[in-house]
């Protein structure tokens, strides 16, 4: 059996969601196809007694105007959850204790986060020497830049738990590209923030046919897989298709290309591949072998969630934040534990607290495959000594994620611009996985799919005009 679309998308996380949603909204005939027995990706999210549990990531951070619109669009706007205040407040793991952050310039003052030393060398940034030039580790940067203790305190346990990476090998030019082009540019971090501020008070005095929106800490009544089921509809659900594993890819007669799922076929004119680099290398393999290598080559790391729930009488901490991240200097198990109840009322039934704790990454990638049992243990013992938890927990649930998080290490920005030669090479193929975006953040994700849908669209226009004036491309 086959047919024709005017564009398949092969995965339907976020990113390949989003995209056929904005194609679907420009009139474009498309289809997804995915894998698994449910849409969503990574954002997947259960009602186990009582309490909502996201498997995956646990929150989204924006203030994007473009994304609030989006979500209104597709009747999410009544469904956001805003995390309560504490979610302002994030702590560390100092000596065994949880310390919290500085939440600002003031506040840097009297945090116990950092030594007297620390302090003094932060407040030095403006006067740090430049960098080499090129590209360096996000640990070299921060260490010449912000100071030692920044770096094994702060960066440390952020890299490892927003990429599930090693600061040491994490690459500036493919992370955080706009520092690297700040101290360019500035010569100081600090001189680049002081630009910023007076840059945005001169834009909120002109008038802007788009409102300011406020920076927001959200999830959705029923957890994050609330978005991706709520853009499932909106695309059709007759058009996304679960359980579908695309198997190949191959150039059609007619210049386009013919993909191969459950054995039938859809010739198409685009494909965008919004999966894993493992994965879009096995579909490109007949298509660019360099390709298919470079995909391969990009590291990901294997991350597992552990959600326990206690009574809130039997845990010392008050646990009055956001969670805390745990810097590899002190030796722990767990990468970061996450306060979920004391963001979202629905996390929790009663009197319970809800945890969410990641092990694995590329410090303890060995440590995300023990069994399910052992996880329990082990993470609820780091509750005991850190967080002064004093009976078992409650429910105990392990979701385990093998390819969670591409990370950027060194030789990534030249990995992602012999993929873009190989999509030139092959008009049509389109690659929309979260390594290829600007970070592993669903919103990054999510504008990832916006920007292949346009780039997509561009084209379609390109050709129109091409086709009318009797000179096809095609």
């Amino acid at each position: 059996m086959s047919h024709r679309r005017e564009v398949v998308v092969i995965g339907a996380g976020i990113a390949g969601l989003a995209c056929a949603h904005r194609l679907r909204e420009q009139g474009v005939d498309v289809e997804v196809l995915e894998a698994g027995d449910r849409v969503g990706g990574a954002l997947r999210s259960e009602s186990i007694d009582g309490h909502t549990v996201d498997l995956g990531p646990q929150t989204i951070h924006s203030r994007d105007p473009e994304l609030f619109e989006h979500l209104s669009s597709i009747g999410l706007d009544g469904a956001i959850e805003v995390a309560g205040s504490g979610g302002k407040k994030r702590f560390i793991v100092v000596d065994g204790r949880a310390v919290e952050l500085p939440g600002g310039p003031l506040s840097l003052l009297t945090t116990k986060a950092l030594s007297w030393r620390g302090k003094l060398k932060l407040f030095g940034e403006p006067f740090a020497p430049p960098g080499p030039g090129g590209d360096e580790s996000a640990d070299d940067f921060v260490r010449r830049r912000l100071g030692d203790e920044v770096a094994d305190r702060m960066l440390d346990p952020f890299v490892s738990g927003v990429h599930a990476g090693d600061p040491t090998t994490l690459s500036m030019r493919a992370a955080f590209p706009k520092l690297l082009e700040a101290e360019r540019q500035h010569g100081s971090l600090t001189r680049w923030a002081v630009s910023r501020v007076r840059a945005g008070r001169r834009s909120g005095k002109k008038k802007s046919a788009r409102p300011r929106v406020r920076s927001k800490l959200f999830s959705f009544t029923g957890g994050l897989a609330a978005w991706p089921r709520a853009l499932s509809e909106a695309i059709g659900e007759d058009r996304v298709h679960t359980g579908s594993p695309a198997t190949m890819i191959q150039p059609g007669t007619d210049g386009g290309w013919v993909i191969g799922s459950e054995g039938r076929t859809i010739a198409t004119s685009a494909v965008v591949l919004a999966v894993p680099a493992p994965v879009a290398a096995d579909l490109v393999e007949g298509i660019s072998t360099g390709g298919a290598r470079v995909l391969r080559d990009i590291p990901y790391s294997p991350v597992t969630t552990v959600h326990l729930t206690y009574r809130r009488s039997e845990v010392a901490h008050p646990l009055d934040g956001f969670g805390m991240l745990i810097p590899s200097r002190e030796r722990r198990p767990v990468l970061g534990i996450l306060w979920m109840s004391s963001l979202f009322d629905s996390r929790a039934v009663g009197d319970l607290v809800q945890t969410t704790s990641f092990v694995g990454g590329a410090r303890f990638p060995e440590l995300a495959g023990l069994s399910d049992s052992e996880l329990v243990d082990l993470v609820h013992g780091q509750h005991e000594q850190i967080l002064g938890a004093s009976s078992a927990p409650g429910l105990r649930y392990v979701a385990r994620w093998t390819h969670a998080i591409p990370r950027m290490e060194f030789g990534h920005v030249d990995r992602l611009n012999t993929l873009e030669r190989m999509e030139a090479a092959n008009p049509g193929i389109h690659l929309a996985g979260s390594y290829a975006g600007s970070g592993p953040s669903v919103p990054s994700c999510w504008s990832r799919g916006r920007e292949v849908a346009e780039a997509i669209l561009s084209e379609r226009r390109v050709d129109t005009i091409s086709t009318s004036k009797g000179n096809p491309t095609r």
